[in-house]
């Protein structure tokens, strides 16, 4: 994953992920998340889709030595019709 005009990420972070899916469906069935993810490939995370609604992805880039945020994305929504 790169970050700020394509750096990589440094050695000495991880990232996780931050996913909130906000239908109705996914809403009622307390499904809506926001938990913080792993990725699942390199700095990447791939999901299935199960619910309708606007899905919502943010990165978190975290200094391993003392767990401090460095770093995070601005949201990336996807629309799941």
């Amino acid at each position: 994953m790169r970050v700020n005009k394509f750096q990589m990420v440094p050695d000495d972070c991880y990232v996780r992920w931050r996913i909130t899916n906000t239908g109705a469906v996914a809403m009622a069935l307390k499904k809506g998340r926001g938990g913080f993810e792993c990725p699942t490939e390199g700095n990447r995370r791939w999901e299935e889709l199960e619910y309708r609604g606007v899905h919502m992805a943010e990165a978190f880039i975290i200094r391993r030595g003392d767990d401090r945020l460095v770093g995070f994305s601005e949201p990336f929504y996807v629309v799941i019709r």
